[in-house]
């Protein structure tokens, strides 16, 4: 359970708000009730009598008997009715000397609301569950943004963002220019990944970015073959050389997984001169990782997933003399390739590796039986067959071996006509049978499990 409890904290302390956000909006609560009960009060209007402070009331009452000494009719239960709406009419009544209301002041008194009685506790009570509440519900609240909702609304408010920001007329014309460019680049410089390793990428696009493009900010969705939303990515405007914007040393690609939306994969493209120096290289570092830019150089970016390739088409710098060799990019495009991670590989499947044959075991080869002493005349038997299993547990006591001799003499062919008489074989020695090794330490049970056949 304590290894559960760590776990889930290590993925849901990410999305928590930070310290300082708590402190923040728990100071700003304690403010706003200081200034709502010191520096500027609540004013109240057409409130119940009962809301009055104790002077008011007193005058209420006092306006009850005027009214009732003024009328010339009976206004008995109208008087009654007004005395109910303060605390305690008897007790004010009895206070002020007001005789002439004392009876529908007691018949007031039987429904009348109990004065409240503050104290310090109550007091305190908004001050204390104020600040707790806010904390509960950041606790819980934030998690639950972070995690189930805002991954699902952000790209959809960077689309609007991107589409509600207004642009100039130059801007809008370059813009133009730069999608075209991309079109002719998607055209022409794109790479055929069906026949790589990969397969063919759920997406490919193209981005092309041009000097002066002003707000260079290109994302495109990642989708499967259902339309089904994977993630985003896209290429915008890393760093500049000028505060214009218009002279581009760095250029960043980004990645994001719908299934690892606690962060965004970057990776920066930077320019020869950028990578060279100290401090703008040190800058783009907090970024993401660097990849010079070159043509052919590519970028992998990879998250849960996704895996992304960007690969650089085409590029051109800006030598114009007015900035150093090789740091502004004045026409750049990259090629954007998304793959799901489980499909890599599934396009082009190796051809299966046929199953090994089994090989039959061999027996090993018996030894060479010396030949027997051959005897004029009679021709020698031939060589004994294997036996493969014992004919008998009892076996006649073997044989003397027979002496080493060179290998005999041809025999003498046999008459026609004249029979050979038939040799009986040798008597051959059966080997006993060969028990299997029992290693005395095999047995887990100590013992128990001995099933070692008596007299082994």
């Amino acid at each position: 359970m304590r290894d559960t409890l760590i776990g889930l904290l290590a993925v849901i302390q990410p999305s928590m708000p930070k310290r300082r956000t708590f402190v923040a909006v728990i100071l700003g609560f304690l403010i706003g009730l200081f200034w709502a009960y010191n520096i500027s009060p609540t004013t109240f209007f057409d409130a119940d009598p009962s809301q009055l402070d104790q002077t008011a009331q007193d005058e209420w009452v006092r306006l009850l008997a005027d009214r009732k000494a003024a009328a010339n009719f009976d206004v008995t239960d109208n008087i009654v009715q007004l005395l109910a709406a303060v605390d305690e009419p008897l007790e004010i009544v009895n206070r002020l000397g007001l005789d002439s209301i004392r009876a529908e002041a007691e018949q007031a008194n039987e429904i009348a609301a109990t004065a409240p009685n503050p104290n310090f506790l109550s007091n305190l009570i908004p001050i204390i569950v104020g600040p707790l509440v806010l904390i509960i519900v950041m606790a819980v609240g934030g998690p639950i943004w972070n995690l189930l909702i805002k991954p699902f609304i952000e790209p959809y408010r960077r689309r609007i963002t991107r589409r509600a920001s207004s642009t100039s007329d130059d801007v809008a014309a370059q813009t133009r220019a730069a999608m075209q460019e991309a079109k002719k680049a998607q055209a022409t410089l794109s790479a055929d990944y069906s026949t790589s390793e990969l397969g063919a990428p759920v997406m490919q696009r193209m981005t092309s970015y041009l000097q002066g493009h002003g707000q260079y900010d290109d994302s495109f969705a990642i989708e499967d073959e259902n339309d089904m939303f994977l993630g985003e990515t896209g290429a915008a405007i890393s760093e500049t050389l000028d505060e214009e914007g218009k002279n581009v040393t760095a250029i960043e690609i980004w990645l994001f997984d719908k299934e690892d939306f606690v962060r965004t994969i970057t990776k920066v493209f930077a320019t020869p001169y950028a990578m060279n120096d100290p401090a703008l290289r040190a800058k783009l570092e907090t970024k993401g990782e660097l990849v010079l830019i070159e043509p052919g150089g590519v970028a992998i970016l990879e998250t849960n997933t996704l895996q992304l390739h960007a690969r650089i088409a085409e590029v051109t710098f800006n030598n114009d003399g007015a900035n150093p060799p090789n740091s502004v990019i004045e026409k750049m495009s990259i090629e954007l390739a998304a793959w799901r991670k489980e499909g890599v590989g599934a396009a082009t499947p190796a051809t299966p590796m046929a199953a090994p044959q089994p090989v039959a075991p061999t027996a090993p080869p018996l030894p060479e039986q010396p030949a027997p002493v051959p005897t004029p005349g009679i021709t020698p038997p031939p060589p004994p067959r294997p036996i493969a299993t014992p004919q008998s547990p009892q076996s006649p006591p073997p044989s003397p071996p027979t002496p080493a001799a060179p290998p005999p003499p041809a025999a003498p062919p046999t008459p026609a006509g004249q029979p050979q008489p038939l040799q009986p074989p040798p008597m051959q020695n059966p080997s006993a049978p060969q028990l299997p090794s029992i290693d005395d330490d095999d047995d887990p049970f100590g013992g128990t499990g001995d099933f070692t056949p008596l007299g082994r």
